[in-house]
């Protein structure tokens, strides 16, 4: 409904590609809208169909947009409290801790958010290998350059990021051997 909804004049073929969808899913979603009164089909020429959604269509598409955001807050919100219970738990020593986070992307926002309420930890640094971050922030710090952690004075490297942890893990585990702790959030 949403690629129906940006561009009328899509084939079927172009919204499978765009949905994942074979053309046959596609033509039976298309017929079962259609009978629905949820897709209205006119004719762009001979040869093809533009979908137009109906006023009941878009009615359907914006409460399915609505639900599905009111779904995604809730998820985040359970995601949070996971994190920050992790964090809260992994910091429980009451040691001072100063913490160099790797990645600025959403996920070290999450990261600074549970953070903020553990007060033995102070961050002092973001880095990400991704040089559009470089100079900007989050949450007031600076995204800098991996080649910066050779400057800064920490004792643990929390890696942000899900998808490159290992990547991340391997090209600065060598700070292991001063004693700095590096932390996987999914090993916590």
């Amino acid at each position: 409904m949403l690629a129906v909804y940006k561009d009328p004049e899509l084939s079927q073929h172009t919204i499978g590609k765009q949905t994942n969808l074979s053309g046959a899913m596609v033509n039976n979603y298309l017929k079962t809208m259609r009978e629905a009164g949820v897709i209205e089909v006119g004719k762009k020429n001979k040869r093809d169909k533009v979908y137009n959604l109906s006023n009941k269509g878009e009615q359907v598409l914006m409460g399915a947009l609505v639900d599905c955001s009111a779904e995604l807050v809730q998820h985040v919100s359970k995601i949070k409290k996971i994190l920050n219970s992790r964090l809260v738990s992994f910091f429980k020593d009451n040691k001072s801790h100063v913490v160099v986070l790797y990645g600025g992307a959403d996920t070290a926002h999450f990261v600074l958010e549970s953070l903020a309420g553990i007060t033995n930890v102070s961050v002092v640094g973001i880095v990400d290998g991704d040089s559009s971050k470089w100079g900007t922030d989050l949450n007031a710090i600076l995204i800098q350059s991996p080649d910066i952690l050779s400057q800064l004075e920490f004792d643990t490297i929390i890696i942000c990021s899900y998808a490159h942890q290992e990547t991340i893990y391997r090209s600065i585990s060598h700070f292991e051997q001063n004693g700095i702790h590096i932390v996987q959030l999914s090993s916590i």
